[in-house]
């Protein structure tokens, strides 16, 4: 006889909490979210929530690095025979284009830069960015082997983190700014940056 594949009833539970729950991390913050707070917003007890996680910091941690994994995970595929600059140039544009589609991790990945403490900063990056982050330098590497690509890399997220709010705040004070601040004119502005290189 086979046995049944589907998830039982608490696995789908715990899978719920954390696909929620990166949502309500990246909007609420971690000091913004208490366990309280998390069942009232899933709809579950509190003591539902301890049956599957021992607190609110394991929920952060596991939804934030699943979130982000699921993240890492679409990235384009790329063609090993294509010139450097070609590849590079489509994965920034899938970056750029996927960090201002996807405010939760934008607001994720921000959360955690600004508020989450080095330890809680050191296992997410272990778990999740580290792929990406290696990734991304192995084709600035590729296209330009002489530009320190981890500087790069640390500018270009700030950038895209911040450049799709900024945008609309920019616009308020400088209506004619809002072309010259799209995701293509800054995929260009960065282009640019590393061809001078």
């Amino acid at each position: 006889m086979m046995e049944s594949t589907s998830p039982s009833k608490g696995e789908r539970t715990r899978q719920r909490v954390l696909t929620q729950a990166a949502r309500l991390f990246a909007k609420h913050g971690y000091d913004g979210m208490s366990m309280d707070r998390l069942a009232k917003a899933l709809k579950l007890t509190k003591g539902a929530l301890y049956a599957h996680f021992k607190g609110k910091y394991e929920i952060y941690l596991e939804s934030t690095i699943r979130y982000m994994e699921a993240f890492n995970r679409s990235r384009p595929a790329l063609d090993s025979s294509a010139d450097p600059e070609q590849n590079l140039e489509e994965y920034l544009t899938w970056l750029l284009d996927t960090f201002e589609k996807d405010k939760t991790y934008r607001l994720l990945m921000l959360r955690l830069f600004i508020e989450a403490d080095p330890k809680t900063t050191r296992v997410v990056a272990e778990g999740a960015l580290a792929p990406p982050v290696d990734h991304l330098t192995e084709l600035i590497h590729a296209y330009k082997p002489r530009v320190n690509a981890l500087e790069f890399v640390y500018t270009l997220a700030t950038v895209a983190m911040l450049n799709p709010d900024m945008r609309k705040t920019i616009s308020v004070f400088s209506p004619d700014t809002q072309q010259s601040r799209s995701k293509e004119a800054l995929l260009q502005h960065l282009m640019e940056i590393l061809r001078a290189a």
